[in-house]
């Protein structure tokens, strides 16, 4: 019973976080490999983030000590986040809404 309900609750976890829609996700993968086509990703990405990185670095602060963190925005999965990793720490905060996410959603 216990095994049930925690499958229940971290389903829904999972689909409780906002994602990118197909076409959104589609626009952020290029197949040119030309050098001046690879920031068009990362542009796109800052574009369609609802979360700027001060905002991130905020809720990063609440879990991770201020030793040196680094900030990232990447895509997976249709998920938008930003990675913020430090000496003992490693999150993921979702840039569409600001949630945490767990490392397996993304695997």
């Amino acid at each position: 019973m216990r095994l049930l309900l925690l499958a229940t609750i971290s389903a829904s976890w999972i689909y409780a976080s906002q994602m990118l829609s197909v076409d959104e996700y589609q626009s952020l993968h290029t197949y040119n490999h030309r050098l001046s086509l690879k920031q068009v990703p990362q542009k796109r990405m800052a574009h369609l983030s609802k979360i700027s990185p001060e905002e991130a670095r905020a809720i990063s602060l609440k879990y991770c000590k201020k030793d040196s963190l680094t900030y990232r925005l990447d895509a997976k999965k249709r998920f938008l986040f930003y990675i913020v990793k430090g000496k003992e720490c490693e999150l993921y905060i979702n840039a569409l809404d600001g949630s945490l996410l767990l490392s397996e959603e993304l695997k």
